[in-house]
């Protein structure tokens, strides 16, 4: 039985594909934050201008007589623990978020406390990214 020795095109074959696969994970971790990438060094305006200049009142509005108001400018790293601090059974998950990337996050909850009302918004494009209801 005759084993194959390895040419120097077999090498360089294997240097390369040994190269491409220890480049994948950087890779895909970048593409992973392309849509929504870092933009903590960026400047927006305050929770409570974003909400009365930018909110839809038809996407999110705080209850009137509310027993708690919480408009707060935070990273995506911190949003679920926020949601877990005001008790709010909700949680943003999703890939394709940097961890600093800003955020808007808003919760109403009803004078009775059986009501609540939650809403996050992205920083930058100002576009609703998840709301909740519990009516």
């Amino acid at each position: 039985m005759k084993i194959n020795e390895p040419t120097e095109n077999n090498s360089f074959s294997f240097c390369i594909l040994i190269f491409m696969a220890s480049m994948s994970p950087v890779t895909s971790a970048q593409e992973s934050w392309e849509k929504y990438p870092d933009n903590s060094d960026k400047t927006f305006m305050s929770a409570d201008d974003f909400y009365e200049k930018v909110v839809d009142k038809e996407e999110y509005k705080e209850f009137s007589k509310a027993k708690l108001n919480v408009r707060e400018k935070t990273s995506f790293k911190d949003v679920n623990s926020l949601l877990k601090k005001y008790n709010i059974p909700s949680s943003l998950e999703g890939d394709g978020f940097h961890p600093d990337r800003q955020f808007y996050l808003f919760i109403s909850v009803s004078q009775d406390g059986k009501s609540e009302i939650d809403a996050i918004y992205d920083a930058e494009n100002e576009r609703l990214i998840t709301h909740h209801e519990n009516k």
